[in-house]
């Protein structure tokens, strides 16, 4: 399985759950690069203008470890989803984003198309590895950071 499918699969799942893509977010399925606040509201922001809710989909590692001399390998490909969802006390955006962040673990974890590894020494599959807030150019946002693996094996045929 490539990236490709790998990260159009995790893309779906991400559209799939309640409040992300509906009424303002997005999935995006790379981490843009922007480096200016205009490229940076065009990404993250949302179609309405009114509300940040993006989340993005990046790979930082590929591991290939031989099985088979020459014809199986099992590939870990170690995936990043980063989420920026607007700060707003008189909307509770605090709950909500925590409620998001469950979510979207149980809607990887729900979807078969996407092997998420359970490490063997019973880590959890999917890490949390940061839940805070930080300044966006004039927005102050909620953002996380979800770290898994994602395995599958390859088979070499001549």
């Amino acid at each position: 399985m490539a990236y490709s499918t790998i990260r159009a699969a995790i893309k779906t799942a991400l559209e799939g759950v309640a409040g992300i893509t509906a009424p303002d977010g997005k999935v995006i399925d790379h981490e843009p690069q922007v480096i200016d606040d205009q490229a940076y509201f065009t990404n993250f922001i949302s179609g309405s203008g009114t509300k940040i809710n993006a989340w993005t989909i990046t790979r930082d590692r590929k591991t290939e470890i031989m099985q088979d001399p020459g014809f199986r390998f099992q590939v870990i490909h170690e995936i990043v989803v980063r989420a920026r969802y607007g700060l707003q006390e008189s909307s509770g955006s605090e709950v909500v984003f925590q409620d998001l962040i469950d979510s979207v673990c149980s809607a990887l974890r729900a979807d078969l198309t996407i092997w998420v590894e359970c490490p063997e020494d019973s880590e959890n599959a999917i890490q949390v590895e940061l839940i805070d807030h930080e300044m966006h150019g004039p927005y102050l946002v909620h953002i996380a950071e979800l770290r898994f693996n994602v395995e599958e094996f390859e088979v070499i045929t001549s």
